[in-house]
């Protein structure tokens, strides 16, 4: 069976910068052995306060398959 998804994701609160680019890291590596780099855009972006924010999303569906 195989389904397409949208994938979208949001990360808040992050205050350190150096905590902020440990977490970009991590969705890269998550991505990589997904197999789905290619297809997700990942943003980094600071608000008012400092504080970091990360968001997501597919460019167009995935497909998914269940074994």
């Amino acid at each position: 069976m195989s389904v397409n998804i949208d994938l979208a994701f949001t990360v808040t609160g992050v205050t350190g910068e150096s905590q902020a680019w440990e977490i970009v890291r991590a969705l890269q590596q998550l991505m990589d052995e997904e197999d789905i780099a290619n297809q997700v855009t990942i943003g980094v972006a600071v608000d008012d306060d400092g504080a970091y924010f990360f968001s997501g999303d597919s460019d167009f569906p995935l497909g998914i398959s269940v074994l």
